[in-house]
């Protein structure tokens, strides 16, 4: 493992490190605190970071963000892997809690964290952490301790490396060696941390708002009000932002919905179809999202209702390549959908449940399983090509230069033919 070192990262325009203690005391400040401006902090975060490999090995490919891009669309830029090995393995001292993401030869990832041991100085402790790893070999680029877990998938853009907190804000790191680059103040939202590049900007969610920041400096280019309780991952598409909300109702009952907006916080239509189970996709002129009853769609500019599809209920975000909508159920089945009018192409019975987000490379639709498997299907036929055996419940897949990565509990794992 590379040497590990400590990074003290100062905000410019600091008067004094006396602000350190309050981002590192965990709990000693208010998540809602207003962010500085850029050049005018009073904090300077520590984390810890290792040295980045000396000359790190060649790899093409990028799987950004959740979803490969802002639309959600769960589609790969190239081919993925027909007859696949363990190409590498990379564990953690503790449970891996977001998917991962790929760019700059990267692949970044998040961990949980636990108590920290007795030593002295706490270099042993098991913070959360943000983990950058080779794509090529696997091994160990950047460790970034976190003062608090990360609350959903990181994104990578422009050599930057952009992670939300539970506790603590949004952090941007540099993707080669994982150095501290900004850090502003957030109100975590439990489901909705995923960030999304869309367009240069930096969006996430921020309480009750999503905020798009300058990827340089932190700074805030555009808030938009969500007046319900963001749920899921969002999606961004021509300048309309896609939201899933929900609420809890008396007795216990929960319902929600879907939102699109415009840039400026105008409402461009909602529809009220159940509690959200999925982030939305937009692809083909269609949003997907999924409920615990149904699959739904509705046209992206109206909102009006395209088709809805019970078979497909309780799962997550769909993947929407070439006319198709792709997606699990809780019914422990998978289905291929005409996106236009949702007239099945296939659909298979599977051994468990499938995870959240599929991946479609080419003819190819990957997905994981609660039976700790890793699938490939035929898009057209539904024909399973393989599965791959990983010991654990796979998080939802990243694929980028023919190697599909999937993490689970404490392990990494890459898969890419011989």
């Amino acid at each position: 493992m590379p040497r590990r070192r400590r990074v003290l990262a100062t905000v410019a325009g600091m008067a004094g490190l006396s602000g350190c203690a309050d981002l590192l005391g965990r709990g000693s400040r208010s998540p809602t605190e207003t962010a500085p401006e850029p050049g005018t902090g009073t904090r300077s975060p520590t984390g810890t970071a290792t040295e980045p490999s000396p000359t790190p090995e060649p790899f093409e490919g990028r799987w950004p963000m959740f979803g490969g891009g802002a639309r959600n669309a769960g589609v790969a830029a190239a081919d993925g892997p027909r007859d696949p090995e363990v190409a590498w393995r990379f564990e953690t001292p503790t449970r891996m809690t977001t998917d991962p993401v790929v760019g700059d030869g990267t692949v970044v990832v998040g961990t949980i964290g636990d108590a920290p041991t007795s030593t002295a100085d706490g270099d042993d402790r098991n913070d959360p952490a943000l983990y950058g790893v080779s794509a090529a070999d696997g091994s160990e680029r950047f460790r970034f301790d976190l003062p608090s877990r990360p609350n959903g998938t990181p994104a990578i853009h422009d050599g930057h490396v952009f992670v939300e907190t539970e506790d603590d804000g949004i952090f941007a790191l540099d993707a080669t060696d994982g150095g501290f680059a900004w850090w502003r103040s957030t109100e975590a939202t439990f489901r909705a941390g995923d960030v999304t590049v869309f367009e240069g900007t930096v969006y996430v969610a921020d309480g009750g708002d999503v905020v798009g920041r300058d990827p340089a400096t932190g700074g805030v280019r555009t808030r938009i009000e969500v007046d319900r309780s963001l749920a899921q991952p969002f999606a961004l598409a021509d300048g309309v932002l896609y939201v899933t909300w929900d609420r809890y109702e008396g007795g216990g009952d929960r319902s929600g919905g879907l939102d699109a907006l415009a840039q400026d916080g105008e409402r461009l239509w909602r529809v009220e179809s159940g509690f959200p189970t999925g982030g939305p996709t937009v692809g083909e002129g269609t949003v997907v999202w999924t409920t615990a009853t149904a699959a739904h769609a509705h046209d992206a500019t109206t909102g009006e209702t395209r088709w809805q599809f019970e078979p497909a209920r309780g799962t997550g975000s769909p993947a929407i390549a070439d006319g198709v909508a792709y997606l699990g159920s809780r019914e422990t089945s998978f289905h291929a959908l005409d996106v236009s009018s949702g007239d099945p192409a296939w659909s298979v019975e599977t051994t468990s449940r499938p995870t959240v987000a599929p991946v479609v490379a080419g003819s190819v639709v990957y997905y994981g399983s609660g039976a700790h498997r890793v699938y490939a299907r035929d898009t057209a036929t539904g024909e399973k090509l393989w599965y791959r055996q990983i010991g654990w419940i796979p998080s939802d897949p990243a694929l980028a230069g023919g190697t599909v990565f999937v993490t689970g509990k404490a392990e990494l794992v890459a898969l890419r033919d011989s």
